[in-house]
Parts: C-alpha cells; structure tokens; sequence
C-alpha cells in the first residue's frame, strides 16, 4: 500500500530524472527529485509517531511506523545525494553560474500562476 500512495510523490519525478538526467547541464529536475523525496519521505516518517495525516492512513491500513521510517530512511539520503554539487547550477555557492534570464522569467510565470490557482481553488 505505501508504494502505491508514495507513486505520485516520488515515483513521477524519479521518471522524469531518469529520463533526462544527463541531458540537461542545469537540471531542474534534479532538485525537483531531491526535493520530492526529501519532504515527502519526512513527511510520512514525521507522521508516523503520531499517526496523523497519510501516515496515519497508512498505518490504519496495516503499515508498521518502522517501514515508514525506513522507507524514509532509504530515500532522504537519496534526495541529499541528489542535491549534492547542485547549487552551482542554481547561481548559488563560489562556482556559481549566471542562471538564463529566460529561466528566472519562466520560474516567476509558473510562481505566478500557482498563486493564481491556490487563490481561485485554495
């Protein structure tokens, strides 16, 4: 069952890293995939000492807290290794590199309309 629910959280964005991994010099997706398993990951392990929101779903329906947490315990370094040297690819650290202006303005439109839509649906 958790593989299941976990699908969306992780398994898309691990497919569209595989997909493009070394293709893309700045790689985006990367730390989307870094980011995806990091928060979803401690997201569930969090949840299960309390057994509230999708974790406490999961452990209704039969999960252990201690495949949880170990599910988390595989996956968070993942996502850090992931991260790892990518801050240069971002403009960020020594080795930073000038990010495109048509990314920052690409980034600002997708910010832009996420807002849009939490006001509209939120």
């Amino acid at each position: 069952m958790p593989a299941r629910l976990q699908s969306g959280g992780i398994g898309l964005p691990l497919g569209f890293d595989a997909r493009g991994h070394y293709r893309n010099p700045i790689r985006p997706n990367v730390f989307f995939t870094g980011f995806c398993l990091i928060a979803n990951d401690a997201y569930l392990g969090a949840g299960a000492f309390e057994g509230v929101s999708d974790a406490g779903d999961l452990l209704r329906h039969g999960a252990s807290a201690w495949q949880l947490w170990a599910f988390g315990a595989a996956t968070v370094p993942l996502g850090l290794w992931l991260w790892h040297n990518q801050a240069p690819h971002f403009g960020l650290g020594s080795r930073a590199r000038p990010v495109p202006p048509g990314a920052a303005w690409i980034t600002l439109a997708l910010l832009a309309v996420v807002l849009a839509l939490e006001f509209v649906f939120g």
